[in-house]
């Protein structure tokens, strides 16, 4: 059986770079964001056809990820903030691809948070705040969606998006 083909749509804010927070003391952040996206694209692609366009940080770069999904014909929609971004990505995303169906990852970097954290740290580990930022608009605008929450480490967390993937790919084909 072939594998259900995933757009996965890994958000970060625009207001990261605006802010300096890839400067100074957070001059390792978006080496580490990068790393967390690699990190999930491989933990995935065990089990799923990732469609990766990288990480989305402006209009630009959303654009050129719809466009792509849109191109392989994706059986579902991942949407993982990577750290706390703007909402307007979810909702363009859902206004170009409504048919399309929504797992909402409310991802964090850490199976365990750490006993202390840094600001490096809690930027890093903001991604939640997006994901439950994000699902007022898909309620507003009707949207049935999956929720998810976990790490990529974390073999549930990964089951439940691969079992959702997969019922997705199956109700395209009804």
């Amino acid at each position: 059986m072939e594998k259900p083909k995933v757009g996965l749509l890994l958000l970060s804010g625009e207001w990261f770079s605006q802010i300096g927070a890839n400067k100074g003391c957070y001059k390792n952040l978006p080496d580490l964001i990068e790393k967390d996206a690699q990190e999930i694209n491989k933990s995935l692609g065990e089990y799923l056809d990732i469609v990766n366009p990288g990480i989305v940080n402006s209009r630009e770069k959303l654009n050129h990820a719809l466009k792509k999904f849109k191109e392989e014909n994706i059986n579902l929609l991942l949407i993982c903030y990577l750290i706390w971004g703007e909402d307007y990505f979810v909702i363009e995303a859902l206004k170009e691809l409504p048919e399309i169906p929504l797992l909402l990852w409310c991802y964090s970097p850490f199976q365990q948070l750490p006993r202390t954290m840094n600001m490096v740290d809690l930027f890093r580990s903001s991604g939640p705040v997006g994901a439950v930022q994000a699902s007022g608009p898909l309620k507003r605008m009707g949207k049935n969606f999956g929720f998810v929450f976990g790490s990529h480490q974390n073999k549930e967390t990964i089951k439940k998006i691969v079992d959702y993937s997969q019922a997705a790919k199956l109700a395209a084909g009804l």
